[in-house]
């Protein structure tokens, strides 16, 4: 379970407006004011299993800190192993849990492939630029649609949504994809 709690701005910044670095990844993050709990984190370098250690600890730092909407800006990662996604994946639920989001901004071709062939492009959200990226995550501050109940479109039995994702209807099994306006698609 983690933990949420409330950070002043200007205690936020002491804390991740600095850049990090460790092997081959360098991180420096920014608090978004106009968006309360945002933060925009430029990543550099690679994701994998030599700096995931890292790479978790710093993004844990930051949710625990009460940051729950995150945005990657992944323009300067040259690659990521399935070690960090399996690690983004891990920082989706967390935030997720919390009623937050995570974006992935302008990802590589060669990133994006990953992703692409570990099948997890339908988890995330994706941006090419920060701008687009700084309006999801005000889109899903505004936005507050969960929990909802409505009903299976292939059985008719009635569901209750949490959060957006992929679930099983527990009546017919067949999978319902929920979007952020929780609407129901197969």
């Amino acid at each position: 379970m983690v933990k949420q709690t409330t950070t002043s701005s200007t205690q936020a910044e002491r804390l991740f407006q600095l850049q990090e670095r460790y092997v081959g990844v360098a991180i420096v993050a920014q608090v978004l004011e106009k968006i309360p709990g945002t933060m925009m984190i430029h990543i550099a370098g690679y994701i994998d299993s030599m700096n995931i250690n890292f790479f978790q600890r710093y993004t844990s730092r930051v949710v625990e800190a009460g940051f729950t909407r995150l945005a990657l800006d992944l323009r300067d990662v040259s690659f990521v192993s399935s070690t960090g996604i399996g690690s983004l994946v891990g920082l989706l639920r967390n935030v997720r849990a919390l009623g937050g989001s995570l974006v992935l901004v302008g990802m590589q071709p060669r990133v994006l492939e990953v992703v692409l062939l570990l099948g997890f492009a339908s988890f995330f959200e994706l941006a090419k630029t920060t701008e687009e990226a700084v309006a999801l995550m005000k889109a899903s501050a505004d936005q507050t649609v969960f929990p909802k109940n409505d009903m299976c479109p292939i059985c008719g039995k009635r569901v209750r949504l949490t959060r957006s994702g992929r679930f099983r209807c527990p009546q017919c099994k067949v999978v319902l994809t929920v979007d952020r306006a929780a609407v129901i698609r197969l």
